[in-house]
């Protein structure tokens, strides 16, 4: 077996190495620009692996979505590869046959799974060709080095088009596909099969199935929906609106009339009579006036609250003069230079060359703008830190050697000064904690937390000592360790932590852990940490960003890997009730990049989300958005009779 072909699971600290592969992920768009529809995406998932394989020959064609293809309309048509052999041949090119009535666009270029084979490969290209062959294959195919390696468990690839279906004929409809290997040592070289048959979507079609948000009550609001008729004739279509849950109105147009292959946009109008807490459900269903076989069901489901996150979802922030950065710090403060609260990014790296940025970033949302403050002392990428006192403090980190430091940093806003000879250092170097501000042991003020760490890349020294800085004495103190995780018994490392009511909030780890806790550090010491509920399997483990909400007593988990393996990012925000100690669906809200390694603030009833990456390095430019928190004003004796109803 050619050793360059051995493929390695690096577990070493990939957020240094950046070794492990990656999945395809877009440029960020660049704020004030109309956001574009996503593009097909390159998904990487491990399977379960088979018995007696030999080269390619238990590779498929897996998947093809969406699962009923649209008549009539361009659209993005996506086929999932499965590709496996344990004898190191690799896929050489894939290919599948489509109809030749169908019209291809474009195959999409960002869809093409980077080559993961030989060191050697080029990029892969992609094509169609006679017969409306669709084809993704090695650089100066056929070679012996493919592109796409899937291992003895298997891999699957992602790769998608852009095409046009003119009319039903011919559906349902079986796509033939072929999966070639680089020859590599036994046959057989190649795989083929048909895939399907895989239908046409309904003659009649309403879009979307279910819209869900929060809203007002006794508010008029609206909702667009299409009606899409995928046959070849004309069609009038009756619309009935129906409450089907809680009180209020819901109406809209009483008939549309759609030509074919034709979809026809409309307006539902809605109010919700329902007192706050419960829920309102108005269905909408289309009928066919010719034939009513033809009849399809939508619902708008609104859950009835006095506030609620904007349906509008994340909004593009400002990033000018802002530097990217992933394993940073945050904190929300003053500046002397601001009305209102400012929010402060600190440390992290800045690209694929392990480069920390030394600068203090602050941003003024009021301005809505950028500020680039006092250097710190000693650069750092994933320390802790904390808003005390109108002073930022900041320990821990790794410097620009991946080595830890213990280095305790002061800034003070009101000098653009930074101090770090004279508060006393926490008594180990530790990279790679979590922690934040919470209630002193002592109970006589608020100090500085840092839980867990490593020494230094090769995850050498990890702990779960918990450390107190007190300002007031300029002493630290250790505390009880963390208790282990669900799967971690051996120290914390890139989870994430916030301090939320006077206590600390740690969960997560490296590998995806998904145990979370709570330090109460004026407990009686064999007693300070509380294991809380699970965060969810879904939700991010690595290096997601916690943050508090005082407030409503909830704490919020933004992004982060859920497995560890840093193949799927999230782009998920869930959230913590103290309280119940129970974990919410994620928002229905979901960010325009997902992201690991990132800084959270709220400020001015706002969610923030900056900086972080899909990979080991950051997004460039800066991923920089807002989720705003709407306030609902009700006149309630105006629609008293309504209530009452």
């Amino acid at each position: 077996m050619r050793s360059k072909r051995v493929l390695t699971l690096v577990i070493l600290v990939f957020f240094l190495t950046g070794l492990l592969a990656t999945s395809a992920s877009a440029d960020p768009p660049t704020s004030g620009k109309e956001i574009q529809p996503p593009q097909p995406q390159l998904e990487m998932n491990l399977s379960a692996p088979q018995t007696g394989i030999q080269s390619v020959g238990s590779s498929t064609l897996q998947t093809v979505t969406p699962s009923e293809l649209p008549v009539g309309f361009d659209f993005d048509i996506c086929f999932v590869f499965f590709i496996q052999s344990p004898d190191a041949e690799f896929g050489d090119r894939v290919e599948v046959d489509l109809p030749d009535n169908w019209t291809v666009h474009s195959v999409a270029a960002n869809s093409v799974p980077e080559a993961n084979g030989c060191s050697g490969s080029l990029p892969p290209v992609y094509d169609f060709e006679a017969g409306n062959i669709l084809y993704w294959q090695s650089h100066d195919f056929p070679t012996i080095c493919g592109a796409w390696a899937g291992g003895s468990s298997g891999t699957l690839f992602n790769f998608c088009a852009n095409v046009t279906i003119p009319d039903r004929t011919g559906a349902p409809w079986s796509l033939p596909w072929v999966i070639t290997g680089d020859g590599w040592t036994g046959s057989p070289n190649s795989a083929s099969g048909t895939y399907g048959p895989i239908d046409a979507v309904p003659p009649l079609l309403l879009n979307p199935d279910d819209i869900n948000l929060h809203g007002c009550p006794f508010e008029e609001q609206e909702a667009r929906f299409n009606a899409q008729n995928s046959t070849n004739i004309g069609m009038t279509v009756s619309l009935d609106y129906t409450v089907t849950q809680g009180n209020g109105f819901c109406s809209g147009p009483a008939s549309l009339t759609i030509p074919y292959l034709t979809n026809m946009p409309f307006t539902v109008s809605y109010t919700a009579g329902n007192p706050v807490g419960t829920d309102f459900v108005c269905e909408i269903t289309a009928t066919d006036d010719a034939n009513s076989v033809n009849m399809d069901t939508s619902r708008i489901n609104m859950s009835v609250s006095d506030c609620f996150w904007d349906n509008a979802g994340w909004q593009l922030e400002p990033n000018t003069g802002a530097i990217p950065n992933i394993w940073a710090a945050g904190v929300v403060g003053t500046n002397p230079d601001a009305a209102g609260p400012v929010g402060y990014v600190i440390g992290g790296l800045i690209n694929d060359a392990l480069e920390i940025n030394s600068a203090l970033q602050m941003y003024d949302p009021d301005k809505e703008d950028w500020t680039l403050l006092a250097e710190m002392p000693t650069a750092v990428f994933n320390p802790v830190a904390a808003w005390i006192d109108g002073l930022i403090y900041v320990v821990g980190g790794f410097d620009a050697d991946l080595i830890a430091t213990k280095d305790l940093q002061v800034y003070d806003p009101q000098t653009d000064t930074w101090y770090n000879s004279t508060p006393p250092d926490m008594p180990n170097p530790l990279g790679g904690g979590a922690g934040g501000v919470g209630t002193c042991s002592d109970k006589t003020g608020e100090c500085l937390f840092h839980v867990g760490g490593v020494l230094d890349n090769t995850l050498a020294g990890m702990t779960l000592d918990t450390w107190e800085y007190n300002s007031g004495t300029n002493s630290w103190t250790q505390l009880d360790d963390k208790p282990t995780g669900v799967s971690s018994d051996d120290g914390f490392f890139y989870g994430a932590g916030v301090g939320c009511g006077g206590k600390i909030y740690i969960g997560g780890n490296f590998n995806g852990d998904h145990g979370f806790f709570v330090l109460d550090a004026t407990a009686e010491t064999g007693s300070q940490w509380t294991t809380l509920a699970n965060i969810p399997d879904a939700a991010g483990a690595m290096a997601p960003a916690l943050v508090c909400d005082e407030d409503k007593q909830v704490i919020y988990l933004i992004g982060g890997d859920p497995d560890g393996l840093r193949v799927n990012i999230n782009n998920t925000v869930y959230s913590y009730d103290i309280v119940t100690d129970s974990w919410a669906d994620p928002l229905i809200q979901k960010m325009n990049f997902s992201k690991l390694g990132s800084v959270g603030w709220l400020m001015q009833n706002k969610l923030w989300s900056i900086g972080g990456g899909a990979s080991a390095y950051p997004r460039d430019p800066m991923p920089f958005e807002s989720l705003e928190r709407l306030y609902c004003q009700v006149d309630y004796p105006r629609y008293f009779p309504l209530i009452m109803k």
